[in-house]
């Protein structure tokens, strides 16, 4: 028994669903799947806001305990990634979201939720009265006058859970 996971992300005021993105690029629009040299950050600017939930299925008994962390890459001057993982969705902007920069390591708690609960769970065949999907994910790349002009350094966010 396992469980099958995406990314699927949402975008526009109706939040349009998009399964299976194949990358969470962040850029000077909102769309998945977007290449960021044809909409770049300048910067002192900030990313569109990019809104993500992790979707389960397949055969498995639970799925809970939920973590997301930046696992690998380096951060160049002025830049950084924000991070929320229970959100309730709006349509994304430029604005700063003020969340709280992403975890650069394993983090010590949950902190992405399902129905609204960082202790949530997901029971196969979807019977616990969850749906099959986390919370919304909050991210958002912010950078200052300082950041360099060009392609920021490829970064790795892991989302780790317990299957059973």
């Amino acid at each position: 028994m396992t469980a099958n996971f995406t990314f699927n992300e949402y975008s526009d005021a109706g939040a349009t669903e998009t399964v299976n993105i194949s990358n969470l690029n962040f850029g000077s629009v909102d769309s998945p799947n977007l290449v960021p040299v044809t909409y770049p950050i300048k910067a002192s600017e900030n990313s569109f806001e990019k809104y993500i939930k992790g979707a389960f299925s397949g055969s498995f008994t639970r799925v809970e305990h939920i973590k997301l962390w930046k696992s690998l890459g380096t951060y160049v001057t002025g830049e950084t990634c924000q991070f929320s993982g229970s959100v309730t969705y709006v349509q994304p902007t430029e604005v700063d979201a003020g969340d709280p920069a992403i975890p650069t390591s394993e983090p010590g708690v949950y902190n992405v939720g399902i129905g609204g609960d960082i202790n949530g769970y997901i029971d196969g065949p979807l019977d616990s009265g969850y749906s099959g999907k986390t919370d919304y994910m909050r991210f958002q790349l912010l950078t200052t006058g300082a950041t360099p002009g060009g392609p920021v350094n490829q970064k790795t966010f892991t989302l780790q859970y317990d299957e059973q």
